[in-house]
């Protein structure tokens, strides 16, 4: 059975190399998305990380910090095209990069 584009989900998975290091999941959707993307951070214990929006040309968009497990991110104002989504710990360590795109 197909898939449905409109219920697409996307993964990450940081898998720990020492142990002050701590394994979480990103999740979002749906993909692509026209107004918000639901995304969820799991076996996250660490509240400090921060959210980076990405153009596909590199450009910041949009950044935050995130202070709940699952939250939404508006993109209704953001152009059509492809996205990068980053997590980054409170040491400034990549956890997570991964690709959404907003169509309408």
């Amino acid at each position: 059975m197909a898939s449905l584009p409109f219920l697409s989900t996307a993964q990450r998975v940081v898998k720990p190399v020492d142990n002050n290091e701590v394994a979480i999941k990103v999740k979002f959707y749906p993909n692509p998305v026209a107004s918000n993307l639901n995304i969820e951070l799991t076996d996250a214990l660490n509240k400090g990380y921060t959210l980076n929006v990405f153009s596909f040309l590199g450009r910041v968009v949009h950044t935050q910090s995130i202070s709940n497990e699952k939250f939404l991110l508006n993109v209704s104002n953001f152009p059509v095209g492809i996205y990068l989504l980053q997590v980054k710990d409170n040491a400034g360590k990549v956890l997570s990069t991964s690709r959404f795109q907003v169509s309408r």
